[in-house]
């Protein structure tokens, strides 16, 4: 099974999963062409703010009715790293 982690498309923010190995992509949402590294550091300056923990918890519990349980895991683990002492971010991971 191939490994993913969570990226955000850095010009139109829309949220996607990326397979480990992959340099570039295309964005479904606004096709453009972005870096895997890009992504993932868009989707760290988002989520790495404490005093938007909450709506990032909330947004993320909305993106797996949107996306399924892949791609808001990722992201739970970005939040993990950047929070560890968090109660609710371990009971969701």
């Amino acid at each position: 099974m191939a490994n993913f982690s969570a990226g955000v498309c850095p010009n139109c923010k829309e949220h996607l999963l990326l397979k480990q190995g992959l340099m570039f992509l295309v964005c479904p949402l606004c096709a453009e062409n972005i870096a895997a590294r890009e992504s993932k550091e868009a989707l760290e300056q988002i989520y790495e703010v404490p005093l938007a923990l909450n709506e990032n918890i909330a947004q993320v519990l909305r993106l797996e009715k949107k996306y399924g349980p892949q791609l808001p895991y990722q992201i739970l683990l970005v939040l993990k790293s950047k929070f560890p002492h968090n109660e609710q971010i371990a009971f969701l991971t």
